[in-house]
């Protein structure tokens, strides 16, 4: 999808991330999990559409995700900056390398780590 331009299927599959995202916090909240699984649809928007698209879709995952659990609100930079960066590690192929794949993880991990811990702080 990379060198798209702004139609309809484009609209589609960012709803469909933001979907994703929504889905999977949600489930994550229900079962109980210890984790927050807001961003699998960010990383997929990032990665297929470029840096912009996977932006949009972590900041409107957050306003949505708002409207039922209002301390998600707080974290709407994480998910932008997992976009940023996805799109950005897409771009350079580190997502076809398994040494690339490895990378990309750890930039997510220290991403979250690092903006997400003093967000956890400053909240609790």
């Amino acid at each position: 999808m990379r060198g798209h331009r702004f139609n309809f299927k484009f609209h589609i599959f960012m709803a469909i991330c933001v979907g994703i995202n929504v889905l999977c916090s949600r489930m994550a909240t229900a079962f109980g999990w210890p984790l927050y699984l807001d961003t699998p649809g960010t990383i997929l928007a990032g990665a297929l559409c470029g840096p912009i698209p996977g932006i949009l879709v972590g900041y409107i995952t957050n306003a949505v995700t708002f409207f039922y659990d209002d301390i998600t609100l707080y974290y709407t930079v994480l998910n932008v900056l997992v976009g940023l960066a996805a799109g950005y590690l897409a771009g350079r192929g580190d997502f076809t390398r398994p040494l690339g794949i490895v990378k990309s993880i750890l930039v997510f991990v220290l991403i979250d780590g690092i903006v997400g811990t003093p967000i956890i702080w400053l909240l609790y």
